[in-house]
């Protein structure tokens, strides 16, 4: 899952993205058997998410969720960077030029689970902001569009 911590650099503090949870002294964070990402905390912690403490030691954790303690801000998400990949499985159709995706070419698949071309055609980056024609999210392999914390 996501994460987005503070670099500090000259007195400028800038949001990094990573995949690896924050260590936090009083909480500690778990994937749970369905996926979800749990943030355990001491009864006497002072663990906030979205401004709200932590009650009764535990929170599932949400997209943009923001988690403050004495030693660390940091914000959670459930957005994943797409990736290029070599198609494998049932035959689809490409979302954006609607001609077959075959097994072993370059595809990229949306969020929503819509598959497009990742090269020649390259459909998934199609245009100048190029977006999902089911979900409308951004289909960038760069990450530009993701949802970042400096939009808060």
């Amino acid at each position: 899952m996501p994460w987005f911590v503070r670099d500090k650099e000259k007195g400028t503090a800038t949001w990094r993205r990573t995949e690896t949870a924050p260590n936090f002294a009083a909480a500690v964070i778990e994937l749970g058997a369905s996926g979800e990402c749990l943030l355990f905390t001491a009864p006497d912690a002072h663990v906030a998410v979205n401004g709200t403490p932590v009650l009764n030691g535990v929170r599932v954790l949400q997209h943009r969720d923001e988690i403050a303690s004495a030693d660390a801000l940091t914000y959670f998400s459930t957005e994943k960077l797409p990736k290029v990949v070599a198609f494998s499985g049932p035959q689809v159709k490409c979302g954006r030029c609607r001609s077959e995706i075959t097994e072993g070419s370059t595809a990229a698949r949306c969020m929503c689970g819509l598959w497009y071309h990742a090269s020649d055609p390259a459909c998934f980056e199609y245009g100048d902001d190029p977006v999902c024609i089911a979900c409308g999210r951004p289909t960038r392999l760069d990450g530009a569009g993701l949802w970042r914390p400096e939009e808060e």
